[in-house]
């Protein structure tokens, strides 16, 4: 393990606002872990402040612009923390309105997939801002690539040049904490029983999306999904000498079931030792979420 005594992962949810991200930290001597949280705490912060009647549209610009000034504020860390140097974050942000509308803000290679429990697909909204987006030119094939990378058990099976693209996925070019930061931002629609799933590289990178997504088809519960994914990824990643998918990372994800304003069952609350953005109970019923973050992979 890198870095097994902390975790470079930052983790914001509040149910009650439909507010939810994952920060994925990176650089030398614990500064992954200080831009995860620089990032989490501005802008989780900022977003609780949105009026309880803010649209799509404005909510899509605030995340916009809320992620630009996170991005500054590990710039100057760095400027005035030299030994910093070096350190930032992904950024994987959704907001989820009661009519089902969310708004999705991303940065790196932390995803936002939504699960339609019906068809059995699992649908990437975010692109990942890794090797794959930079070098193929032709953005209709991009998906295309990734998935096909996400699938892969045996790189000896892929050409040469996909193989060198699966041997450096886990390279990103747009971030929190670089000059040049641009977000990404998607607006999509959740039907009724349909799942977010917010992951960490950790996740996504150890599993293959066929093991995904037969664990959110056997786990309708959102903490005993939580909890066997990252479970799961803890022990691919130490399969390294039989497995060509396992790499040492933090895992972390999120869960939440859109219930479409149906009753639903109390949040389940996380097993984490970081912090949440908002400690409160979930007031709001449209929302089923579970959590994890592993400090020790």
């Amino acid at each position: 393990d890198e870095h097994p005594d902390h975790n470079e992962d930052a983790i914001m949810q509040s149910p009650e606002k439909g507010i939810f991200g994952i920060f994925d930290g990176m650089g030398g001597m614990a500064a992954g872990e200080v831009a995860s949280g620089i990032a989490r705490d501005f802008v989780g912060n900022q977003l609780l402040e949105m009026p309880a009647n803010v649209t799509a549209q404005e909510a899509t610009e605030t995340i916009r612009k809320n992620l630009l000034e996170a991005n500054q504020k590990i710039l100057k860390h760095v400027q005035e923390n030299p030994d910093h140097r070096g350190m930032g974050s992904t950024a994987s942000v959704v907001k989820v309105f009661e009519d089902g509308q969310a708004v999705i803000g991303n940065m790196g290679d932390s995803r936002v997939y939504i699960f339609h429990p019906e068809t059995g697909q699992l649908e990437q909204i975010t692109e990942d801002d890794n090797i794959v987006s930079k070098m193929v030119k032709d953005k209709t094939k991009v998906a295309a690539l990734q998935r096909k990378l996400d699938s892969t058990t045996d790189p000896e099976s892929l050409s040469g040049e996909e193989q060198m693209y699966f041997s450096r996925r886990n390279m990103i070019w747009n971030a929190l904490g670089i000059s040049e930061a641009e977000p990404h931002l998607y607006r999509v629609s959740l039907k009724k029983g349909e799942r977010v799933l917010i992951t960490s590289d950790g996740v996504h990178d150890n599993l293959t999306v066929e093991e995904i997504i037969d664990i959110l088809k056997k786990r309708e519960d959102n903490t005993a999904a939580v909890e066997k994914l990252v479970g799961d990824s803890q022990t691919r990643s130490r399969e390294k000498e039989k497995n060509p998918r396992a790499k040492a990372d933090d895992m972390s994800d999120l869960v939440i079931k859109f219930n479409g304003g149906a009753l639903s069952p109390e949040v389940q609350q996380p097993k984490a030792t970081k912090e949440k953005i908002e400690k409160k109970e979930a007031k709001k019923d449209y929302l089923v979420v579970g959590q994890t973050v592993r400090v020790k992979r």
